[in-house]
């Protein structure tokens, strides 16, 4: 019996940043997401990834203009592996895993926007069907967002 994808959005929130780190963040001011994330992402289609800076109370601060974020794609492997190319790569030319805008700017307001993140492999390959996506700065001012459990398909579930 073939197994079917939900046809439900499931909307991500990104856990309270890293609940697996044992010691505390001390890091004042966290990345998080502005609008829900709708899930499955499908493989090779853009997605954006809208968000803000907070402080520990959770109000939007207005952050130093021009600090540089990141989009990383981890597995769930133990230790968590990046992925850099999708899985035919590993064993040929293949297709980087992650492409688009995948760096970006903070604006003057606190707020940063990856306007076309492409996804490049599935997420059923790898340990738990699941990938980790992570948005961090270069310079570690801020909490990264860490969302968990992102799921990528390769197509839409049928109607």
């Amino acid at each position: 019996m073939i197994s079917r994808i939900s046809r439900a959005k499931v909307r991500v929130q990104p856990e309270a940043n890293d609940s697996d780190s044992k010691a505390e963040d001390s890091r004042p001011l966290r990345l998080v997401l502005a609008e829900d994330l709708s899930t499955p992402i499908l493989k090779e289609r853009g997605f954006a990834l809208r968000g803000q800076v907070k402080n520990a109370q959770g109000d939007a601060v207005p952050a130093a203009s021009g600090v540089l974020l990141t989009i990383t794609i981890f597995t769930q492997d133990k230790p968590a592996e990046a992925l850099e190319l999708n899985i035919a790569g590993k064993t040929q030319a293949g297709k980087k895993a992650l492409r688009g805008s995948l760096t970006t700017e903070v604006d003057a307001h606190g707020n940063f926007f990856f306007p076309n993140v492409v996804i490049n492999e599935v997420s059923s390959h790898y340990i738990d069907d699941v990938f980790t996506l992570v948005v961090s700065d270069s310079q570690g001012e801020f909490r990264p967002l860490v969302i968990r459990r992102l799921s990528v398909r390769a197509r839409k579930a049928k109607a």
